[in-house]
């Protein structure tokens, strides 16, 4: 199983840590969908979008718990339970999640992977 993975940021943030774990990785590029969170609306219609196209489960990663990406998200997966949400988007974060994603065997472990990469990057 692969886990679907989605960024919803202030503006910039995300497309930056994007970049940073590209040149990190040396992929020619990290398909990772960005939603820069610049009105709710549009953002809420984005993330249910994406939230529609899942396939089996999905980690949705904000940036500040408590702001308005991470509310938006936490919002629009209210009733999926194959979703979920982890607020403190980090590099060492996003890096781990990249490295273990195909070995993740849902949301839940990939959540778990998140965290630990998040805090062993902030030692």
């Amino acid at each position: 199983m692969v886990v679907a993975l989605l960024l919803v940021t202030h503006p910039g943030i995300g497309p930056a840590v994007c970049r940073a774990a590209d040149y990190i990785l040396g992929q020619s590029a990290v398909s990772v969908p960005c939603i820069e969170v610049a009105g709710e609306q549009v953002a809420d219609q984005a993330i249910r979008q994406w939230i529609g196209n899942v396939t089996e489960s999905g980690l949705i990663l904000t940036d500040l718990y408590g702001a308005t990406p991470h509310n938006v998200a936490c919002r629009a997966v209210t009733a999926v339970d194959s979703v979920q949400v982890l607020a403190g988007l980090n590099l060492p974060m996003l890096l781990r999640i990249l490295n273990y994603v195909h070995e993740a065997a849902d949301a839940a472990a990939l959540y778990d992977i998140a965290r630990a990469g998040a805090r062993r990057g902030i030692q």
